[in-house]
């Protein structure tokens, strides 16, 4: 494997802003594959506010990608992909449905109102990244919190768990989308990623 990115998008504002809930903290272990898929575990735990009728969260996985890489000289190149989802399990009730290119985990029990309440969330799935159409190198690129949440999350905790070691440095970039701010503060041993985030992710912001 000779590439290897992976990007946070965050704020260091506080969390002052009225939401419906709060992701205290999201926490994803990847674990990659050589045939360019990964077995992804997410734990979400989320406190809702009090006084109102929730069930419970959405979480918006994405079933397309434009990617781009550069070449020594600077010029990018982009490949579309399509993405493909399986093995999707939740300890909690959840429906499956698609929506605007997208594939939305609906998690909760109709019946319960989750307000006032935290709860933990446990959500598994495997994802095809497709053919990178690439034979001179492997890389991985991948959104481990995508940017469709609608609310804010405090802390996050990531792990990613390479099939064999790289011969590369991971690169984390961090903020909004398009944004390229890079952190360091993470510890990687050839084949194991690890980075704590611990200052909020704003609505909309996410790790990639």
């Amino acid at each position: 494997v000779t590439g290897f990115f992976a990007c946070i998008n965050t704020s260091n504002s506080e969390l002052v802003r009225s939401f419906d809930y709060i992701i205290d903290s999201y926490t994803v272990v990847a674990d990659v594959n050589e045939n360019n898929t990964i077995n992804i575990s997410e734990e979400i735990v989320s406190t809702f506010k009090g006084g109102l009728n929730k069930h419970g969260i959405f979480r918006t996985l994405p079933l397309s990608a434009s990617v781009g890489e550069a070449d020594n000289n600077g010029n990018v190149t982009y490949k579309n992909y399509r993405y493909t989802y399986s093995d999707i399990s939740c300890d909690e009730d959840y429906k499956l449905y698609t929506q605007n290119d997208t594939l939305i985990i609906q998690i909760g029990n109709p019946y319960i109102n989750v307000s006032g309440k935290t709860v933990v969330y446990k959500i598994n799935y495997t994802i095809s990244l497709g053919n990178d159409r690439d034979s001179k190198k492997d890389s991985f690129y991948y959104n481990l919190i995508g940017n469709f949440w609608d609310t804010d999350i405090t802390v996050a905790d990531i792990t990613v768990n390479m099939p064999k070691e790289v011969d590369s440095t991971p690169i984390i970039y961090y903020g909004s989308y398009g944004q390229t701010n890079t952190a360091d503060d993470f510890t990687f041993d050839g084949t194991t990623l690890r980075y704590v985030h611990d200052s909020p992710l704003k609505m909309g912001q996410g790790i990639t």
